[in-house]
């Protein structure tokens, strides 16, 4: 190696240079190999960079770059320039970190942009590492970044963008804390984010105490709350604290009740006294319900009753009551009752009511019951349906106050919170109602409930019922029903047909099928047949075999073939599989396909070979792809369903290999002829797949069966491979291989004359 390193470098650079662009690139490497980086170098000067670069493509990149290491990045710039920005990639990271650095330091920021994306994460981070920091400096004990680390921190921010953010975060994460919270802070903010979130997910949070807080808070902010508040919850108490202090007032408390309870209601407990209710209130004020969440109403939990009352009245503008004795309580006496039931109350703020839909019922009901009925009464119809529901099913408030709740409802508040009330307590509140009021309601209620105030009439009685009903509701009461079996069973039996199937087209298709699966056989296949086609084919996936089967015999062929077309392959193959008495859609379990009075009508004639060749021929291809081929063959009758033309199509929307496989199992039951004549009906193309992964004696019998001038077509499209064309010629007989061979002769020849003589030769063959 060093005497022909030693004689190649006594050579001009021009010439060697000149003779290695030329060279293939197996000869050219082994030359290359023995020359030194730097005498490389001058070689690709010599002949210019854009020749080099062709030369440089044809050597081991990773030798290469340990060569070009004492080069100029000058130099090396101009080379990786030349070079696509792949191979350039490649060429940059064998470099030693030094030489890269100064590399990336010294290129344009277009040049940056390009290269960086195929660096790894490592190397991307010791280059900007050893820009951005001083040498002395450690990784965890970096003073400060350099005014020239800054420019370059700036320059990779704005060359990040090809860079993906799988790879950019394991850059990050390579970064020391400082380094990589301001390259975090010169990045759009709309990635920013998600950058964030995916440090989080990795453990990477100390950058955040780094950074001046001010800093940290503009990152946190970019963020979506859920995200911030993961964030913050993975930092210690006073780094929280510093970032919170570092908010405005109303941005601090929103952060700080997005927290976990158990942190947030911590850090309340120390901004809000418990003797200071009315400061808990301007500070939570301007928050809505979702922000307040559980935190607050831990921290009004914490309080006692009576002074949570007092809260709660002057929260929608009631006085709070004077002490007893005072002078200001001896006017309000004096003022009488007039005054007090003459009272305008405020609207519950939403953020009362977002903290007694948090609270624990009993808590809050105790609350409420030192106000007068119609104070609770204006905080109860300001909560939500479920909470409201839990505090009267407490019976706190006796018949008034719930009586008095539904009346200043609306009717859709009104049913939402009765559909979420035990039984017995909507009984009491439909039982007080006006009849008209308990006839709405009802109306609205949720299906649910509905279905428990029918559950005590006949079948028939229900069945007619749900027949005025629009389809939505019978559907919402139908599924509702579903866990009583027998019940509903009833009920199914009684309905008619088009209000049953209208409804059934409202369902999800699990739930449908969970009804249809409770009816007779026959009688879901009726009801099969009055739905539309595609929820018919949703419906057969989630029905039980029984029903499956029966309909798979009973259907119409053509509507049977056309729901298999508009259905997965993989359940189509299934049910074709039941049919030929493979998997759990066999007939047999139909209730006899094949008794003593030859099965249902209609049966005979919905055989799997005739079903299947009956499928378009994309769908027709992805079941083949789906059956094993020897089932095919003997149990779907392949050979005497398929006529060869129509197989060919299928099969080239099949995997290459499963074809093959096909092919093989023809060949292997006396099915050669048929077999080289669906080959013969595939193009060139076609068929070239499946003769590469063919065992060539299949293969050779294939093609022994077609005629020689379109098996010679065949294998001259197999030129990439000539091992395999003498395979497939070795399984031949002689006879079959000398009048393929002769065909290839003449194909050869034909391809060689002008198109004039080759039209010509066509026109006479064709004649005669």
């Amino acid at each position: 190696m060093e005497t022909r390193r030693a004689l190649l470098e006594k050579v001009l650079p021009e010439q060697l240079g000149s003779m290695l662009v030329d060279l293939p690139k197996d000869k050219a490497l082994p030359i290359c190999t023995g020359i030194s980086g730097p005498t490389l170098m001058e070689v690709i000067g010599a002949v210019g960079f854009e020749r080099g670069a062709k030369l440089v493509q044809k050597m081991d990149l990773e030798v290469l770059a340990g060569d070009l290491s004492p080069v100029s990045p000058a130099l090396l710039i101009q080379l990786a320039e030349a070079l696509p920005a792949l191979t350039a990639g490649k060429l940059l990271s064998g470099l030693e970190v030094g030489t890269c650095s100064e590399v990336l330091r010294h290129c344009s920021d277009a040049q940056l942009a390009t290269w960086l994306p195929h660096l790894t994460a490592k190397q991307m981070a010791d280059v900007l590492n050893r820009s951005a920091l001083p040498e002395a400096a450690g990784p965890e004990q970096a003073p400060e970044i350099s005014a020239e680390g800054q420019v370059q921190i700036e320059r990779f921010a704005r060359s990040l963008e090809a860079v993906r953010d799988a790879a950019l975060v394991s850059t990050l994460r390579e970064l020391p804390p400082l380094v990589c919270g301001h390259l975090l802070h010169l990045l759009p903010a709309e990635r920013r984010s998600g950058l964030l979130t995916a440090l989080l997910a990795s453990g990477a949070t100390q950058f955040l105490g780094h950074i001046t807080p001010p800093m940290a808070v503009d990152l946190l902010m970019g963020c979506d709350e859920r995200r911030r508040s993961s964030i913050l919850q993975s930092l210690p108490t006073e780094q929280i604290i510093a970032l919170l202090g570092s908010m405005e007032p109303e941005v601090a408390g929103r952060n700080l009740l997005a927290l976990p309870p158990a942190i947030g209601a911590t850090l309340l407990e120390a901004t809000i006294g418990s003797d200071k209710p009315g400061a808990a209130m301007d500070m939570l004020r301007e928050l809505d319900q979702e922000q307040v969440g559980d935190a607050g109403a831990r921290c009004f939990e914490a309080a006692s009753a009576a002074q949570l009352g007092v809260l709660l009245s002057r929260s929608i503008g009631v006085a709070e009551a004077a002490p007893e004795g005072s002078e200001e309580k001896q006017a309000q006496k004096s003022r009488g009752s007039q005054a007090a039931a003459s009272e305008t109350l405020e609207p519950c703020p939403p953020i009362i009511a977002g903290i007694l839909n948090k609270m624990a019922p009993a808590t809050a009901a105790v609350a409420l019951t030192e106000m007068k009925p119609q104070h609770a009464v204006q905080i109860i119809t300001a909560m939500a349906a479920t909470p409201a529901a839990k505090l009267l099913d407490l019976g706190a408030f006796g018949t008034e106050v719930t009586a008095l709740a539904f009346a200043q409802m609306d009717e859709e508040a009104g049913a939402s919170v009765l559909s979420k009330l035990s039984v017995e307590r909507s009984a009491e509140v439909l039982a007080n109602a006006k009849p008209a009021a308990a006839t709405k309601l009802l109306g609205r209620i949720d299906s649910a409930q509905a279905a428990e105030k029918v559950a005590s009439m006949p079948a028939v009685a229900v069945a007619g019922r749900l027949a005025n009903l629009p389809a939505s509701q019978t559907a919402a009461m139908l599924r509702q029903m579903q866990s009583d079996k027998e019940r509903v069973a009833e009920v199914l039996a009684a309905m008619k047909s088009n209000p049953l199937s209208a409804a059934l087209e409202e369902l999800e298709v699990d739930q449908a099928a969970g009804l249809a699966a409770l009816m007779e056989p026959a009688a879901a296949v009726q009801l099969l047949n009055s739905l539309k086609q595609s929820t018919a084919v949703e419906l057969m996936r989630f029905l039980p075999a029984r029903i499956t089967a029966a309909a798979l015999q009973k259907a119409d062929k053509g509507k049977l073939t056309s729901m298999l077309n508009a259905m997965e392959a993989k359940l189509a193959v299934k049910f074709l599989l039941g049919l030929a008495g493979e998997g759990p859609f066999v007939q047999a379990e139909a209730g006899g396909a094949e008794n003593e009075e030859g099965g249902e009508a209609g049966t005979e004639t919905n055989s799997p070979g005739t079903l299947l060749a009956g499928l378009k021929t994309e769908q027709g291809g992805k079941v083949l792809d789906r059956i094993k081929p020897l089932m095919l063959v003997q149990q779907f009758n392949l050979a005497a369903s398929f006529q060869p033309a129509k197989l060919a199509g299928r099969m080239v929307h099949m995997d290459p290999t499963k074809a093959a496989e096909l092919l093989k199992v023809l060949r292997e039951e006396k099915a050669e002829t048929f077999m080289s004549n669906t080959v013969a009906h595939m193009s060139a193309g076609d068929c070239k797949p499946m003769l590469k992964v063919m065992d060539p004696t299949v293969s050779a019998v294939a093609l022994a069966g077609m005629k020689p001038k379109e098996a010679a077509r065949l294998l001259d499209d197999l030129v990439e491979f000539p091992q395999l064309k003498a395979n497939i010629f070795d399984a031949m007989s002689g006879e079959a291989e000398e009048a393929i061979e002769a065909a290839m002769t003449k194909l050869a020849t034909e391809k060689k004359m002008p198109q004039k003589l080759r039209v010509e030769q066509f026109c006479i063959e064709f004649s005669g």
